[in-house]
């Protein structure tokens, strides 16, 4: 019998694929359309700027993107003005953040020097389930509600 702490993290791990493949045609869209854009004489040629606020209909922002020295980043929220997408480009830590509907953290993707983690979060923002690969060794740790580490693999 299969565990469902397995079962769940795999079906939080299809989901967060979907959502790059279509965090990624999105990106290729906008690519697309800013070339197209460049190449129409009626836009400017460049444009700079540290910040850039993505609106609807009635100018109410529903997404950032902005740079500091750390990187740059893109932040896409929903119709509530909670972000429920963040992707950031931090040197040293790249990273991609899912939101619930209440602005909780439910799974953060992240890449490191030496490796990568998979983090999976309750409804209460609570860390449940964490994959990561460090220094070429995989590992999937579950936690119960208050952190602690209640199961491993490989095992201690």
């Amino acid at each position: 019998m299969e565990n469902p702490h397995v079962f769940d993290l795999e079906n939080r791990i299809r989901r967060l694929e979907k959502v790059i493949f279509i965090l990624s045609l999105m990106l290729m869209t906008l690519v697309t359309l800013t070339v197209y854009m460049g190449c129409t004489q009626a836009t400017a040629k460049s444009l700079k700027a540290s910040k850039i606020e993505i609106v609807n209909e009635k100018g109410e922002t529903r997404g950032l993107f902005f740079a500091d020295k750390a990187g740059g980043a893109l932040s896409l929220d929903d119709s509530n003005a909670k972000p429920r997408i963040v992707l950031g480009a931090h040197p040293d830590n790249p990273r991609i953040e899912l939101f619930d509907s209440q602005g909780k953290r439910l799974v953060v993707l992240q890449a490191e020097a030496e490796g990568a983690t998979l983090n999976v979060h309750d409804v209460n923002g609570e860390l449940r389930a964490t994959l990561g690969l460090y220094r070429n060794e995989p590992w999937l740790a579950f936690l119960d509600g208050s952190g602690k580490v209640i199961y491993t693999i490989p095992s201690k």
